[in-house]
């Protein structure tokens, strides 16, 4: 089974599980472990836009995996839809 095959399957078991975030952090792992070639292979398995993740789980490796949850726990993108105590101007 090559590598694309089984990422696939793999993808097919879990995608149900895990939110946005947990893909595309779950495919970089993915696309790392292939090595040369994994972004395409995990691509073509997925359809995800996997960039983001793969650039995330190597940053991790840098800095230490609790570094980097902290600071993804602190960004602007992983806060709750909706405003706070911001109104937005009425139009007329």
């Amino acid at each position: 089974m090559d590598a694309e095959e089984s990422v696939r399957r793999k993808w097919r078991l879990l995608k149900a599980t895990m939110d946005e975030r947990a893909q595309r952090l779950w495919a970089g792992t993915e696309a790392g472990a292939i090595g040369h070639g994994g972004v395409a292979a995990v691509v073509r398995a997925t359809g995800l836009a996997i960039i983001d993740g793969f650039k995330r789980v190597r940053a991790a490796r840098a800095l230490g995996w609790s570094t980097l949850l902290a600071r993804i726990s602190h960004s602007p993108r992983s806060r709750p839809s909706g405003r706070r105590g911001r109104r937005s101007p009425t139009r007329m």
